[in-house]
């Protein structure tokens, strides 16, 4: 238990692979209410509807701008051969991250992290 705690406070968002560890209720509980409540300098965290519409209105509003966006995935078959796919329309987005520049403010930064799990 203690490793699986010292995991969650050294990566503050947790991806669906590593949410694997929760086996219990409690430590679910504990867990998502870290993900929820953690803060990070330069780092604005997506993780409700309400932050997901405050930043969807940033985005819209710098549509003219240049946007980095990288996505991570799960669910996809990967490897060489037939059984190979791509994350295009297999799987499912775990988190995305998006950067538009330093003077973007996203809440709590010009950083955006997205977590979809």
């Amino acid at each position: 238990m203690l490793v699986r705690f010292r995991r969650v406070l050294a990566f503050p968002v947790r991806c669906t692979a590593e949410a694997r560890f929760a086996s219990s209720t409690k430590e679910a509980a504990i867990v998502g209410a870290f993900r929820k409540n953690a803060k990070v300098d330069g780092i604005t965290v997506v993780s409700d509807k309400e932050s997901a519409e405050k930043v969807l209105a940033e985005l819209y509003r710098l549509n003219d701008r240049p946007h980095a966006w990288d996505t991570e995935t799960a669910d996809v078959s990967l490897g060489r051969g037939g059984q190979a796919q791509s994350p295009v329309s297999h799987g499912r987005v775990v988190c995305a991250t998006c950067y538009c520049g330093d003077d973007v403010d996203f809440g709590n930064g010009p950083r955006l992290f997205v977590d979809n799990t």
